[in-house]
């Protein structure tokens, strides 16, 4: 019997001002920084600075990877945007996700059906994400 190997644990760089240019509504001035905060919640996210530390992969990127260790398919989560949950306004939370989702489409699931996304939802309006959800 053959075996299908999954990464069931691929998580993707945010490129911040990517994902803001696939975010609709008038958020302009919230593009002073960042689109999400920092999972430590004090501005300095450990571990990604350390030397050594690869350029982030595109799709082309993810898929020579799976080709070179013999996996099959890719789950793909986000990484800085787990922190959604902290954003204090909920339209801007909801409109991060919807964002982020269109650009995870865009940049990585559009390009392979061996890529796969795990969805971006806003806990702060329930209604919002599950729509986003249904999407």
């Amino acid at each position: 019997m053959a075996e299908f190997v999954i990464d069931a644990d691929g998580h993707i760089m945010e490129d911040h001002k990517d994902i803001f240019a696939h975010i609709k509504g008038n958020f302009g001035e919230m593009n002073w920084h960042s689109t999400w905060p920092m999972l430590d919640a004090d501005g300095w996210q450990r571990g990604l600075s350390r030397k050594g530390k690869r350029e982030d992969p595109d799709a082309e990127a993810w898929i020579r990877f799976q080709n070179e260790n013999g996996i099959d398919c890719a789950v793909l989560y986000p990484t800085s945007a787990l922190a959604i949950g902290m954003i204090q306004l909920p339209a801007w939370a909801s409109a991060i996700a919807q964002g982020y989702n269109d650009w995870l489409y865009d940049r990585f699931t559009s390009q392979s059906p061996r890529l796969k996304g795990v969805a971006l939802l806003a806990p702060q309006d329930p209604k919002a994400a599950a729509a986003e959800l249904r999407r």
